[in-house]
């Protein structure tokens, strides 16, 4: 499971994963689809309507839609029940997953892999920028969440700054999982 600030290499570390034989577990999102990223690999992109009416379904770990709402962003994210069945399997990954998300599904599994990302502020900035979104929402991407100046206590830590994502993944494969 893959957590970090907006723009600390969360993509780019599941993508390597990915590249080396590993699934993806993927979120739901009500955030536009990047360029990049594939429909059921990076996050299964829903509208605001589609979204609500799987959580009213119960589709989703959060109890809360409040608890799905990413501030002050705006977009939804979903943990689907199907993922925590998917966690436990060797070489699946989830990516991008907020840390009260990872949070939620370390409760219920305490066996998963917990990365968490950061890198220096220069660094996401300049991804940010990258991404050609606006310059608020770069500005909001830069102060919001818990991940950007609290990394959990429960995770592995690597800077993106410092390491490579291939150096990153290959530690994980030497120390974490048997994938």
């Amino acid at each position: 499971m893959i957590t970090g600030a907006s723009a600390s290499g969360k993509t780019t570390l599941g993508n390597m994963a990915l590249n080396n034989g590993w699934r993806c577990a993927s979120v739901h999102l009500t955030r536009p689809k990047r360029p990049d990223e594939i429909e059921g690999v990076h996050g299964v992109f829903l509208t605001e309507e589609q979204f609500v009416a799987n959580f009213a379904q119960g589709a989703y770990i959060e109890t809360s839609l409040q608890d799905t709402l990413l501030q002050p962003i705006g977009y939804y994210y979903g943990t689907p029940k199907s993922m925590l069945y998917d966690l436990r399997q060797d070489g699946v990954c989830a990516i991008p997953t907020c840390v009260k998300m990872a949070r939620k599904v370390f409760e219920i599994i305490d066996e998963v892999v917990w990365v968490h990302l950061i890198c220096s502020d220069v660094d996401r900035r300049a991804r940010l920028v990258a991404r050609n979104i606006t310059g608020d929402e770069i500005e909001a991407r830069m102060t919001m969440g818990e991940s950007s100046d609290s990394p959990p206590g429960d995770a592995t830590i690597y800077s993106t700054s410092d390491l490579s994502a291939d150096d990153i993944l290959r530690d994980i494969r030497a120390n974490c999982v048997s994938a």
